[in-house]
């Protein structure tokens, strides 16, 4: 059985962000009475935005609430809302991981 998700990825990095949305299947590859075991069968890159500068509050500060917008305009440039979500990734790379309040931009960006 395959399945076909909408899945999100989005990089914050030391000095640019960026967002892909990409429509990715999955299928159980395990028989009836196994433990699922799901590989990723084929992916289609479906919308990647433009590059932009990872916004900061502070030389220790990311700034939570322009990422959110980030993302809230490429869902929009995308033709998407995020209800249409599946799944998805954020990862904080570089200096901007080393931000003091990395972690709850991470947890606050988790659900869009």
């Amino acid at each position: 059985m395959s399945d076909r998700l909408l899945s999100v990825g989005l990089d914050v990095g030391t000095t640019s962000t960026q967002m892909i949305l990409s429509a990715i299947t999955v299928q159980n590859r395990a028989s009836g009475f196994a433990v699922p075991e799901m590989a990723i069968t084929d992916r289609e890159i479906l919308y990647r935005s433009q590059v932009h500068f990872t916004p900061l509050k502070s030389h220790s500060l990311v700034d939570g609430d322009a990422i959110r917008e980030l993302v809230e305009l490429e869902y929009k440039n995308a033709g998407i809302s995020r209800q249409q979500v599946d799944t998805g990734a954020i990862i904080i790379t570089g200096e901007t991981s080393r931000k003091e309040n990395a972690s709850a931009v991470l947890q606050a960006l988790s659900d869009y």
